[in-house]
């Protein structure tokens, strides 16, 4: 004979393993998969809604970058001092996005008295602007610093304040930095897949001990068989 039965193995389908796995394997494999998914879906939606605009001056030269949602990266390299214009504060409908200059009012920002409530009405949210000649094609161009977030005024104030300064060549050295953090659904997204893959390391179960010990009393009972058979030729 060229080769004996106990030489033959027969490999189970995935389709078969499956359907012959226990319920609590089909959990565990159903809680690890989820937790995968999880971690990558939050991990590119935060990715992908990320925001970032930055503004890094060493001297006279500048380099602005910009970063929209999708990956998309904007900069504009070359850009010097004399290219740089003025710089102002605006005000910006969250709704709408519209940007709008500020009322002469609202250039005086007044301080609040100790007990006194914020306005949860607010109708805008601050920012500010720079604008600037394109260093290649010598296009004026306006950038808005912050519309995705709410940042205070004061904050925007102060910002702003550093970029005039630098313009005004008062400094010679100037980095803003304005970003939106991930959205709470990703950070949510990614802290669950993680929690569910430690967890169902932990506790959940991959193979299925009862059809391990079936699968070990046929294969012995098979060779029992095959022993039998050849000692009767």
């Amino acid at each position: 004979m060229a080769g004996s039965a106990s030489s033959i193995r027969i490999t189970p389908t995935a389709s078969e393993a499956v359907k012959d796995a226990s319920a609590e394997t089909k959990v565990s494999y159903g809680f690890l998969f989820l937790s995968i998914f999880l971690f990558i879906w939050g991990w590119r939606h935060g990715s992908y809604w990320a925001v970032k605009n930055t503004l890094k001056c060493q001297n006279n030269l500048c380099v602005l970058t910009m970063r929209s949602p999708g990956w998309e990266y904007k900069t504009v390299e070359g850009l010097r001092r004399e290219h740089m214009i003025k710089t102002d504060m605006v005000r910006i409908d969250p709704k709408t996005k519209e940007v709008l200059p500020l009322t002469p009012d609202e250039y005086r920002e007044k301080k609040k008295k100790k007990g006194k409530k914020k306005d949860k009405d607010q109708r805008y949210t601050y920012s500010y602007t720079l604008e600037y000649n394109h260093p290649e094609t010598m296009e004026r161009r306006t950038q808005v610093m912050n519309d995705f977030r709410a940042p205070s005024r004061s904050r925007a104030r102060k910002q702003m304040t550093k970029l005039s300064s630098y313009i005004k060549g008062d400094r010679s050295t100037l980095e803003l930095k304005e970003s939106m953090d991930w959205t709470w659904q990703s950070i949510l997204a990614i802290v669950f897949g993680v929690l569910c893959f430690l967890l169902t390391l932990l506790l959940g179960q991959f193979a299925d001990p009862k059809a391990v010990y079936n699968k070990a009393l046929v294969r012995k009972r098979h060779f029992s068989k095959v022993g039998a058979h050849k000692r009767r030729m």
